[in-house]
Parts: C-alpha cells; sequence; structure tokens
C-alpha cells in the first residue's frame, strides 16, 4: 500500500509507477483501495467527489474512440480521479509576460533541467499573439505570495481525427508550483471544456508522474534522442517543439 500512496503523491519515478499501474490493471482489490484513498483525500480536503461510476462511464466512452489514445485515456480515466484543486499557493490569471520575470523562469528551469529552451517575455509574448488561438495564461504564487510558476494552456481540436484535449502549451515552476498549475489546467478541461479528454502536455519525462497524479489525463513525454552515452534531463514543450501549431 506504501508504493500506491506514494503513486497518488507522485512521488515514483517512471519506472516504478508504471509497474504500479500493472498491478492496478489487474487487481480488483487494489484498484478498489486506490479509489478508497482518493475518497477519503478528496473528503479531507472538502472536494466535492464525482458521481458513482463515472470514471468507468467516461473510460468506456472513450475505449470506443476511434483514436489511437483512446486505450491510454481510459486506462486512465478507470483508474485515476481527476485533482482539480491548488493546494501549495494561488494562480493568477494574466495576458502578457513581464521582462522582470525572465530571470525566475530561467533560474527554475535551471534548477530541475540539465537541458531546455530559453524563457523570456519576448518570446512567450510571441507565443501568446499566435492568431486563431485562445490561451489561458497563469502565474502561480508560493504561500508567501512568491511567483515560483506560469502555464499556458489551451483547448484544442483535431480536424481530422478524433482528438479535443486541453493542450498544456508550456509551463516551467517549482514541483508544488507544477502541481498545481496542472490541476487548473484539468478543472478547465472539466469545467469549463466539457467534452475534452482531458490534458495533454509535453515537459521532461520527469514530469510523467506528476501528469499520472492529476487523475484524468493523456501524458506523452516528448521522444527527445540523445547522443549515446548521454544522459540528461531534457525539457521540451510543445512551445518549444512548434506542434502548437498543428493543430
Amino acid at each position: 500500500m506504501d508504493k500506491i500512496s506514494a503513486l497518488m503523491d507522485g512521488e515514483l519515478d517512471d519506472h516504478e509507477a508504471r509497474a504500479q499501474f500493472t498491478r492496478l490493471r489487474h487487481d480488483d482489490e487494489l484498484t478498489d483501495c486506490w479509489h478508497t484513498f482518493h475518497v477519503i483525500g478528496d473528503t479531507l480536503r472538502g472536494e466535492q467527489g464525482l458521481s458513482p461510476g463515472f470514471n468507468r462511464r467516461l473510460a468506456d466512452r472513450l475505449a470506443g474512440e476511434p483514436t489511437a489514445l483512446a486505450p491510454l485515456v481510459a486506462l486512465g480515466n478507470a483508474l485515476l480521479r481527476p485533482r482539480t484543486r491548488a493546494r501549495f499557493g494561488s494562480l493568477e490569471a494574466i495576458t502578457r509576460f513581464r521582462p522582470e520575470w525572465d530571470p525566475i523562469w530561467n533560474g527554475l528551469l535551471k534548477q530541475h533541467y540539465e537541458l531546455y529552451g530559453h524563457r523570456d517575455a519576448e518570446f512567450l509574448n510571441y507565443k501568446l499573439a499566435q492568431p486563431n488561438r485562445t490561451y489561458f495564461t497563469h502565474l502561480h504564487r508560493d504561500p508567501a505570495g512568491v511567483i515560483d510558476g506560469y502555464i499556458v494552456y489551451r483547448r484544442a481540436r483535431h480536424r481530422v481525427r478524433d482528438l479535443d484535449v486541453v493542450k498544456i502549451c508550456d509551463f516551467v515552476g517549482s514541483r508544488t508550483a507544477r502541481l498545481d498549475m496542472l490541476a487548473a489546467a484539468m478543472r478547465f478541461a472539466i469545467a469549463d471544456a466539457p467534452g475534452t479528454y482531458g490534458i495533454v502536455g509535453l515537459s521532461s519525462v520527469a514530469e510523467a508522474a506528476e501528469f499520472r497524479s492529476m487523475g484524468m489525463y493523456v501524458a506523452r513525454p516528448y521522444p527527445v534522442v540523445l547522443a549515446a552515452g548521454v544522459d540528461g534531463r531534457v525539457r521540451v514543450s510543445f512551445f518549444d517543439s512548434d506542434l502548437d501549431n498543428l493543430w
């Protein structure tokens, strides 16, 4: 049970998390315990629970969708409950980035990754100005009011494939800030963008467990290829890869 508790809190590495998901998929009793833990946690936090059987009904619906993502999304929704409440600080909606924030973003990136794209107000505001897109951008502040992250997301529908998700285009932050910001994106997916499958984001494999801990999710670590024998914490977002322009 300790491993399941750690999985819920996003504390397992990618290998351990995969092992626990395999256990959950094949052990009904363990799955019941997973749901019970979440109900207890939601009750203690005062969060309103979803209607009985919601995750299972959603999983059944997604399993019938003609998309290659359906099995992954179905598994995630069948086993996990969405996390939608900020627990480690507060979020503030913004429309533009200020140059004086640049050192914050690059300091956080340097702290968490070894290879990453530089972030500054010029680049971020250029991205926000792209036509035919509605971006939602938030700063995160810790309990002391200090800025420790930002997130940019939008609803994205694929014009050819049956795909409708909330796309996390870019986010930078401390670990607790990232958890709160992903919860905000999940809340948007559930409350403000009905019909979406969940949230999808590109980042580092180091964040895979954090995506999973949000509940209803699509997590796709970006397939960055490094030279043989080179290890590193590589971070690539939709903004870095320009995949935000495809759909």
